[in-house]
C-alpha cells in the first residue's frame, strides 16, 4: 500500500464515519441505539492509528524507526490520546453525566485503541513489513 493508497483508505474511512454520524445524529441512534457508539470509536481509532502512520511515513519517521514495537507503541499511543481528547470533548458538551458514565468511557477507549491496533497491523502487513525487509 503505497502513501497515497493509504491516503485515500484514511478518506473513505472519514467518508463512511461522516456518513454513519449523520444519519446517527439525524434519527438519533446514539441515544437510542445504546452500542452505536462502540463501531464508531473503533473506526474511529482505525482513522487515527491511519492517519500517525501516514504522518509518520511521510514524514519519514516511521522508517528510521527499527522496532516494531516502538512503531506499534507510537500509534497505539497516539491512538489512546486522541481517544482521551474526544472522550474529554463529550464531557465538555454533556449536559449531565448518565450512570454508566464511566464504564461506557472506559470502553470507547477500549474500542479506541482496539480500531487503532486493527489500523496498525493493517498497515505493517501491507506496508512496513514490506519496507523493512527491503532494508
Amino acid at each position: 500500500m503505497s502513501q497515497n493508497r493509504l491516503l485515500f483508505a484514511i478518506l473513505g474511512l472519514v467518508a463512511i464515519i461522516a456518513v454513519l454520524h449523520f444519519f446517527a445524529t439525524y434519527y438519533g441512534l446514539y441515544w437510542t441505539v445504546r452500542w452505536f457508539d462502540t463501531p464508531m470509536h473503533f473506526l474511529g481509532g482505525m482513522m487515527v492509528a491511519l492517519f500517525v502512520s501516514w504522518v509518520g511515513m511521510r514524514a519519514g519517521m516511521l522508517a528510521r524507526m527499527t522496532s516494531g514495537k516502538r512503531r506499534f507503541f507510537l500509534i497505539i499511543g497516539a491512538t489512546a490520546i486522541v481517544g482521551v481528547l474526544w472522550e474529554l470533548f463529550e464531557l465538555s458538551i454533556s449536559l449531565r453525566q448518565e450512570p454508566g458514565y464511566l464504564f461506557d468511557t472506559l470502553q470507547d477507549l477500549l474500542f479506541d485503541i482496539v480500531g487503532g491496533a486493527i489500523g496498525y497491523y493493517a498497515i505493517y502487513f501491507s506496508v512496513l513489513k514490506i519496507k523493512s525487509r527491503a532494508i
